[in-house]
């Protein structure tokens, strides 16, 4: 079971508990209650399953719709894709729902080293895009896989984007931070 703990703390009022029944869960699929899992696309008996579906996380068995879940390949062990599950979901849904970057059109990621981060930057590049990252410091910025990687606060911020871009701007901006990098965002 993962927990966003930054979810967590702005809930406040939850326990730990209460919020790990309500998000992200592994758990062998199983044939239970009268199901066929070869009758699921995709899924067959033992794989192990993904979902952010609630509640029942710490149960040894649960129905879950097919539909929201997603096979663990082998190569990833629970632990990772608990922790990265929702980010993961939250990355797909930024880049191929929200603002579907086209090949060639340019991004800024805020948070770019955080977890939707990084995954949402490789993926954008993957799908052709020019990744301008920004990061709240140059450690951090080092670390993730973008065209262009800045960092530190957001005043100047538009300009050096402006600059990487011969004075263009970007196409979309994901924005995970909010109200402080709202004015550098526009």
């Amino acid at each position: 079971v993962g927990i966003g703990e930054t979810e967590y703390w702005r809930w406040g009022k939850a326990t730990k508990r209460e919020f790990a029944l309500a998000i992200e869960a592994i758990q062998k699929a199983v044939a239970d209650a009268g199901l066929k899992i070869e009758d699921v696309d995709g899924f067959a008996p033992g794989d192990r399953v993904g979902s952010v579906s609630a509640p029942g996380a710490y149960a040894s068995h649960r129905v879950i719709p097919a539909r929201p879940a997603v096979r663990i390949p082998d190569d990833i062990s629970s632990e990772d894709a608990a922790a990265t599950l929702m980010k993961g979901f939250t990355a797909c849904y930024l880049a191929e729902e929200t603002a579907a970057l086209a090949p060639g059109q340019s991004a800024l990621v805020h948070s770019a080293a955080g977890g939707v981060g990084s995954i949402l930057v490789p993926w954008l590049r993957d799908k052709g895009g020019i990744v301008i990252a920004h990061a709240g410091s140059p450690q951090k910025a080092a670390r993730v896989p973008a065209d262009h990687s800045l960092s530190g606060d957001f005043s100047g911020l538009s300009e050096q984007v402006r600059a990487l871009t011969g004075g263009r701007g970007v196409d979309v901006v994901y924005d995970g931070v909010g109200k402080d990098s709202w004015n550098a965002s526009l």
